[in-house]
């Protein structure tokens, strides 16, 4: 599946997706601010690293093990994604 993307986007000769990915950077950016300041995420947080895993994780569920997003697997995945990233309470 990475080999078919990959080589789409060298064919095509514009990298669509890493576009795609950088303007939903830049929206989630206020979020990331928001949560800096409340002192939820340290000042350094990776940002991208902290949004590959939390969407990553979500895609691959659907879309590769074909299960359901459901309330249980998203509070699993918010308690994992803080465990890595998120300032101690």
């Amino acid at each position: 599946m990475l080999v078919v993307a990959a080589e789409a986007r060298a064919r095509s000769g514009t990298d669509h997706t890493r576009s795609y990915f950088d303007g939903r950077m830049a929206q989630l950016s206020p979020m990331f601010d928001d949560a800096i300041a409340r002192g939820e995420l340290p000042s350094t947080v990776d940002r991208e690293g902290l949004f590959t895993l939390a969407a990553g994780s979500i895609y691959f569920r659907l879309f590769i093990a074909a299960r359901k997003v459901d309330n249980d697997f998203i509070h699993s995945l918010v308690d994992r994604v803080c465990s890595i990233f998120c300032v101690p309470k």
